[in-house]
Parts: structure tokens; C-alpha cells; sequence
């Protein structure tokens, strides 16, 4: 009875650290959107922005996005890992998975969409990048 405590605590904190890598949101590649792609096309991709404005005297749209973090293969392989610790440790990993898991949870950046005139992709700013200048090649 006096293990019962301890054993079901163990057990419910084994997996948290394995679903919160589950659950990381999926990062937007950049590179999927051109210049000359129509506005349609990436609103399609992206859903609605959250606001807009001009940059450069061009309309720009403003997404928050998830633009960096391990693809869907790597946070499966990850969170694999993940329970294999648990259960070789009998969950005494969470200690350390789980508060790793929390402190590196992907980031939203905000992320600029800029067209021409008639509503082509001009250029795409990530504005959390070092480089204040990335943008698509033409």
C-alpha cells in the first residue's frame, strides 16, 4: 500500500515529456513559397494573416508562424526516445525530459508577405531572422 502512492505518481508523469514532443507544432518551411506565387496560393497555405500592412510600398501580409523545429519524423523519433527512458527508468527521466521539452518549445515568429500589384508574392521577411535582409530569391 505504501508503494501504491509513489507508483502511481511515477506512472501518470511517464509520457508527459514524450506528448509534449508529440505535440510540437509542425514548422512552415519558407522555402515553399516563390516569388511570382499568387496570393491565393499562399493564403491557401497558410490561412488567413493576422493583419496587414505596407512595407516598402508594397501590401504585406502578417502571419505568425512556427518557422524552425524537428519535422513530424524527428519529434516521433524524439518522443520514441522519449518513453524508452521512461520505461527503463521507471519515469524518473520525466525530471529531465519533461522540463526540456517545456523550455524548448518551438517560437511563432512574425513572418511578412509582401506582393506586387497584382497580388504576386514580391518577398517573404521572417522578422525574428539575424539578417535583416533575408527575403526569397526572385
Amino acid at each position: 500500500m505504501r508503494f501504491a502512492a509513489p507508483t502511481v505518481c511515477l506512472l501518470l508523469l511517464t509520457g508527459c515529456s514524450a506528448y509534449l514532443e508529440a505535440t510540437r507544432p509542425d514548422p512552415v518551411n519558407l522555402q515553399n513559397f516563390y516569388v511570382g506565387m499568387t496570393r491565393i496560393d499562399v493564403v491557401a497555405k497558410l490561412g488567413t494573416p493576422t493583419g496587414a500592412v505596407t512595407d516598402e510600398n508594397q501590401k504585406c501580409d502578417i502571419y505568425r508562424l512556427y518557422t524552425t523545429g524537428p519535422d513530424a519524423i524527428s519529434r516521433g523519433a524524439i518522443a520514441a526516445g522519449e518513453v524508452a527512458a521512461d520505461v527503463f527508468t521507471l519515469g524518473l527521466a520525466e525530471v529531465a525530459t519533461t522540463p526540456t521539452e517545456a523550455a524548448t518549445r518551438n517560437a511563432q515568429h512574425t513572418v511578412l508577405f509582401c506582393y506586387t500589384p497584382d497580388n504576386k508574392l514580391g518577398w517573404v521577411r521572417d522578422t525574428s531572422s539575424r539578417d535583416p535582409g533575408s527575403s526569397l530569391p526572385p
